[in-house]
Parts: C-alpha cells; structure tokens; sequence
C-alpha cells in the first residue's frame, strides 16, 4: 500500500531562539499490521494500535505521522531497523504507530 510519512525536523530558530520546526512530506510504501485495539474507560475513543513497516530508506523518529488511506497515525516511539542476518544490511524499518477514534 502507499503511505505519506509526516517527518518533522528543526527548522532553525526564531528571532527569541526557540527551535521551529517544519513537515517535509514523503510519498513511500509501506505495510500496516494491527497489534491491538482498546477504548478509553469513558468509551468516547477507540485507540489501536499498528505495526508499521517501511522500505529501509525511510528514516522516521518519534515526532513523525503517516497517513494511509485517508486515516492518520502517530508513531508512539522511534522507529529501529531491522537487519537482514545474512547480508548484515538493513530490510526495513519497523515502528509501532497508534489511531484514535
């Protein structure tokens, strides 16, 4: 399927010298496996959560989101890479992201 990476990075500093930042978009593909889901204890949001896994060449950190079929998903954490243990290089890269609803 294909996803739209959200990577946000410093932008540099404002004129009082706090850090800006700016979203550089990244059309990829990518695969989406469901992990688990729960709703909140008052019932008003359904939270899932979702393995990502994208090509090796998509570098991700805690801040990013993608968007995959019109619904939008944050990372919980960094994403790793993942090794190929015979080549030694990196398969893909791996992130745990959420959906509310």
């Amino acid at each position: 399927m294909t996803c739209t990476v959200h990577q946000t990075g410093h932008a540099g500093k404002d004129e009082y010298g706090d850090v800006e930042y700016a979203t550089t978009d990244v059309q990829t593909t990518c695969l989406l496996q469901q992990t688990s889901t729960t709703d909140d204890e008052g019932h008003v949001r359904q939270i899932s959560q979702w393995r990502l896994l994208l090509p090796p060449e998509v570098g991700l950190n805690g801040w990013d989101s993608i968007t995959v079929d019109g619904q939008s998903y944050v990372l919980t954490g960094d994403a790793w890479a993942v090794m190929d243990p015979l080549t030694r290089r990196v398969h893909h890269v791996e992130a745990v992201v959420e959906r509310n609803r």
